[in-house]
């Protein structure tokens, strides 16, 4: 496995904590660690997790963690959202944030203020 940079490796942090609140996503994190799944795997599906519950998507819609930035190429309005996810994928990217980040829209909000504001 590729070492994670340190702000993946927060954001995975932060995805577990906020996961782990719910008693279902807690046993299934600890269930998944004491298989021996390894951080980074884990990691992966709080943050999807995460991600699906901060920005109310529908089991159709895919977060931006799984983004596709190919669909920046597609129509806006599609009802898998492609092209939105993968705009907010962008903007994340370009706030240098995480794409694992569990609250990727409040995250954005949060850094272009701060990078207005100073």
């Amino acid at each position: 496995m590729a070492t994670l940079s340190p702000i993946d490796r927060a954001a995975f942090d932060l995805a577990i904590d906020i996961a782990r609140r719910d008693p279902l996503q807690r046993k299934r994190i600890d269930d998944a660690f004491a298989a021996g799944d390894d951080y980074a795997k884990v990691g992966k599906a709080a943050a999807y997790h995460c991600q699906i519950e901060a920005l109310d998507l529908m089991p159709w819609q895919s977060p931006p963690c799984y983004a596709d930035m190919r669909a920046l190429e597609r129509p806006y309005g599609e009802p898998g959202g492609k092209r939105e996810s993968a705009e907010l994928a962008l903007r994340m990217r370009r706030s240098k944030l995480s794409r694992w980040h569990p609250d990727p829209a409040g995250e954005c909000a949060r850094a272009e203020a701060a990078r207005r504001a100073g």
